[in-house]
């Protein structure tokens, strides 16, 4: 071991600390840090001898890859196919966290993130293994700033030999490692004393379906939970137009899928609507509602919810109503811009109708049914 290090309080000795890290993984050593779970011990794909190390370190003779280990669940986009924007909503969705996410990558998309990372043809046997790659991204933030030291995409294992436990302090990973290792970052004791889990992540006409393939932390329950299909609908004060768009779908979803609308959690799908400018606990507007009711549908039990980062993150599609709804949402969450859609499939705004007879929320109503449908049937 050329190199021995704990993380000290100061900050300071923090960016001491990640710069050594730096140094380490670009000199082909290896490093070991904290996860959440064990203590990980990794090295710089753009490091092909550090990779070996590794490799002869876990006796693994083969060419299996290791798991590839992320400082941010947005590095995915650059190993998985870019413009698959539902495994990367899926992936924002589980990670951070104690879980491995096993993904289908096509070779066309192998070669172009190699090109767009600056890594050689050989790299993709560091990464890949059967057009999949193994991604993981802790949810230990000393962990993740060291992953983002390394300034390359870092593949790692437990740090500890074949056949040994896999440490939860410092003092176990230099044992568990017999001191092989060029840097220790000390991270304290581990939140769990168990694995990941693994699951393969895939979408199934268009909707997400994993399929467990080692136990851990997260069991299935948790796991669809996270990845629950979530669909919201944007308006105001949401208090007509995405109330009523919320009726509308899960009327429509329910009917699709062969249930009650208050089953549908079961399905795998939730659809909410909230107001960027609502207030907490508003009813419907009583056109609105007897609006509905013309068209069969009984939602008097609405009150209003406003928008926050929690209904934003978790939605997989947010339809807004207007354009100046869309913008409003992007100026608060920049990050929101690939599940945005206007609801009406002409890009046009969906018109307010408060204030105006009950026939203004009739055409309303009418305007989304039709297009909530276009959306269903994928034509847009």
């Amino acid at each position: 071991m050329t190199s021995n290090a704990k993380i000290q309080n100061s900050d300071k000795n923090a960016d001491d600390l990640l710069a050594q890290a730096s140094i380490v993984f670009q000199d082909s050593g290896l490093v070991v840090f904290p996860t959440e779970t064990v203590y990980g011990i990794g090295a710089s794909v753009s490091s092909p001898i550090g990779v070996q190390k590794l490799r002869e370190f876990k006796s693994r003779q083969d060419l299996t890859p290791f798991t590839l280990h992320l400082h941010s669940p947005e590095q995915a986009a650059d190993f998985i196919d870019p413009t698959d924007t539902q495994t990367l909503i899926r992936i924002q969705k589980l990670m951070p966290g104690p879980i491995t996410c096993i993904i289908p990558v096509t070779d066309e998309v192998i070669a172009s993130n190699l090109v767009k990372l600056g890594l050689p043809e050989t790299a993709a046997q560091h990464l890949y293994h059967q057009n999949t790659i193994g991604l993981r991204c802790p949810a230990h933030s000393l962990g993740r700033d060291i992953l983002a030291a390394a300034n390359a995409p870092v593949v790692a294992s437990s740090a500890n030999i074949k056949g040994s436990p896999p440490p939860h302090d410092l003092e176990h990973a230099v044992t568990a490692t017999n001191n092989e290792a060029e840097l220790y970052v000390d991270g304290g004791q581990t939140r769990y004393t168990s694995a990941s889990t693994i699951i393969k992540l895939t979408n199934v006409n268009n909707r997400p379906s994993f399929k467990i393939l080692r136990e851990g932390i997260w069991d299935e329950r948790i796991i669809r939970d996270k990845i629950m299909y979530r669909i919201l609908f944007v308006c105001t004060g949401n208090t007509c137009r995405s109330p009523m768009a919320e009726a509308i779908a899960k009327d429509l979803i329910a009917k699709q899928k062969g249930v009650h609308s208050e089953d549908l959690p079961t399905a795998g799908i939730t659809v909410s609507s909230a107001g960027v400018y609502a207030s907490e606990g508003e009813p419907a507007t009583s056109e609105a509602v007897e609006a509905m009711k013309s068209i069969g549908i009984n939602f008097e039990n609405h009150h209003s919810t406003p928008l926050n980062r929690e209904l934003v993150d978790n939605a997989d599609e947010i339809y807004c109503m207007t354009y100046s709804h869309r913008q409003t949402i992007l100026q608060a969450f920049p990050t929101a811009e690939l599940k945005m859609k206007m609801l009406r499939v002409d890009d046009t705004d969906v018109p307010d109708p408060i204030g105006y007879p009950l026939e203004h929320y009739k055409d309303c109503a009418a305007v989304i049914r039709q297009n909530i449908n276009q959306r269903l049937q994928g034509n847009s």
